[in-house]
C-alpha cells in the first residue's frame, strides 16, 4: 500500500487520523468532513484555555481602564458616603492644612495613598485630615481624650 490521505489532521499540531478508531481523537462535528473537527481534542481544549485566558485578561484590561477613568468620582462618593462631604470640601481643608496632617504635619507625598479623613463617630462631623498613623492612634485609643492624657504622662515618666 502506498501512503494513504488521512482522513483528518489537525490544523495545529497535525495529528493524522488514518482509521475510524483514530477520527476519535477529533471531536464530533456535523458540518465537518468526515463528522469530525479540524483540531484534535488536545488541541481544541488548548484553544479554549488560550482564549479564556486573553478574555479574562480583557476584562481585568477593562476594570483597570474603568477604575482609572472614573477614579475621582469613586472618592467623591465615598466622601458623600462615609463622612458626609464632597471631594471640593476635602480638598479645601487640605488646602487649609497647607496639604499635611493635623497633628504631625507630614505631607501627602511622605505616605502612600491620600490623607485620611478624621471624623467623630458618634456625631460623624469631621475634624480634619490626618495621616494613616495618626488616624489609626486615635482610633486604637477610641478618640478617649483621658487614655490620651495618660500616653502623655506615660511618654513623659519614660523618656
Amino acid at each position: 500500500m502506498g501512503n494513504l490521505e488521512p482522513l483528518r489532521k489537525c490544523l495545529d499540531c497535525g495529528l493524522e487520523a488514518h482509521n475510524e478508531d483514530d477520527l476519535k481523537m477529533f471531536k464530533k462535528r456535523k458540518q465537518a468532513k468526515h463528522g469530525r473537527a479540524n483540531l484534535c481534542r488536545k488541541c481544541t481544549s488548548n484553544r479554549a484555555i488560550k482564549n479564556a485566558k486573553e478574555r479574562l485578561e480583557k476584562v481585568k484590561f477593562d476594570n483597570r481602564k474603568w477604575q482609572k477613568k472614573h477614579k475621582e468620582k469613586v472618592r467623591c462618593q465615598k466622601y458623600r458616603r462615609n463622612y458626609g462631604i464632597t471631594l471640593n470640601e476635602y480638598n479645601n481643608i487640605l488646602e487649609l492644612q497647607d496639604y499635611k496632617c493635623k497633628i504631625c504635619g507630614t505631607s501627602e507625598e511622605s505616605h502612600t495613598g491620600k490623607l485620611a479623613v478624621d471624623h467623630c463617630h458618634t456625631s460623624n462631623k469631621v475634624r480634619g485630615i490626618l495621616c494613616r498613623k495618626c488616624n489609626t492612634a486615635l482610633g486604637l485609643a477610641n478618640d478617649d481624650i483621658d487614655i490620651l492624657k495618660e500616653m502623655i504622662l506615660y511618654l513623659e515618666e519614660n523618656n
